[in-house]
Order: C-alpha cells, then sequence, then structure tokens
C-alpha cells in the first residue's frame, strides 16, 4: 500500500518511489513494483534514453482503489491510539 500512496500525485521514477517509501529495501521495492505491474495496479514505462529512464504510475484500477484507501486511512487514524494499546498489550502476552 505505500507504494501505491506514493504514486498518487504523480508518476515516480525509481530513486523518487525508494524515497518516498521510508524503510523499504532495494529487493522489497522491486518485488512490489513487480507484483503490482503483473496485478495490473501499475504501469511500468521506459524511455529510450541513456541511462535508460524509468517511471511507474498507477493504472485506472489502482485509481478506482483511492476512495476505499483514504477511508481506510481515516479509520486507522481515527483508531490509532487504540490499535497501538491493543498492539502492546498483545506483545506482553506473549
Amino acid at each position: 500500500m505505500p507504494v501505491i500512496v506514493a504514486l498518487v500525485s504523480g508518476p515516480r521514477h525509481y530513486n523518487q518511489l525508494k524515497r518516498d517509501v521510508r524503510g523499504i529495501s532495494h529487493k522489497m521495492l522491486s518485488q512490489t513494483l513487480q507484483k503490482l505491474e503483473k496485478q495490473r495496479f501499475l504501469t511500468r514505462t521506459v524511455y529510450p534514453t541513456l541511462p535508460p529512464r524509468v517511471e511507474y504510475a498507477l493504472t485506472a484500477l489502482a485509481q478506482s482503489l483511492l476512495p476505499t484507501l483514504d477511508s481506510f486511512i481515516d479509520w486507522a487514524q481515527t483508531h490509532e491510539e487504540e490499535l497501538a494499546r491493543r498492539e502492546d498489550e498483545a506483545d506482553q502476552e506473549v
């Protein structure tokens, strides 16, 4: 989901995504981009420049998911303290 959120404002190059999605490893970002492309959530455009330039963008399918993501983010922010408390309680039980 963080990669989709990073692409909401428009197409991004790989290094821009790497900066925008904090803490993601090169391997995880590459795997995520490949999976999202395979699932048709994003497009990958290679420009014939030297060095080659690659740009990622959300498809119409992914954009149709954005209102649902906005609702989920609003819900998570509303319940952030409760979710953190429950996570702490669960950690203490282990």
